[in-house]
Formats: structure tokens, sequence, C-alpha cells
């Protein structure tokens, strides 16, 4: 279960600040387009399960 800081730093964190900071890191496409896709699914869920907490209906994945 990752931390309360590491959960806050994510969500607001954009995909596309993610992807730039995966580039520098990062010593493959694949590896880019790797983290990139996990990142955006890892997004979707969390805002799925706070809609769940909140009494909302989640969106479709």
């Amino acid at each position: 279960m990752p931390s309360v800081y590491m959960k806050e730093l994510i969500n607001k964190m954009s995909l596309g600040r993610f992807s730039r900071a995966i580039v520098k890191l990062a010593p493959s496409t694949k590896s880019i387009t790797k983290a990139t896709s996990i990142f955006a699914m890892y997004k979707k869920l969390m805002s799925g399960l706070e809609a769940v907490a909140a009494g909302r209906e989640p969106s479709e994945l």
C-alpha cells in the first residue's frame, strides 16, 4: 500500500510531467512507454477508487 505522501504526489502529478521525468531516467523508449502506461492505469484506478469511496459510480476504465 503506497504511503499517503506518495499517493498525494502521484495524484498531483500530471501524465505529461511524469513522462518528461521518466525520459530523463529511462534508458530506452520501451521502458518509457511501459512506465507511462502503468502510470496512466494507476491514475485511472485511483480515481475510480476515490469515486467509489465518495459514493459515486466510477467511470469506465
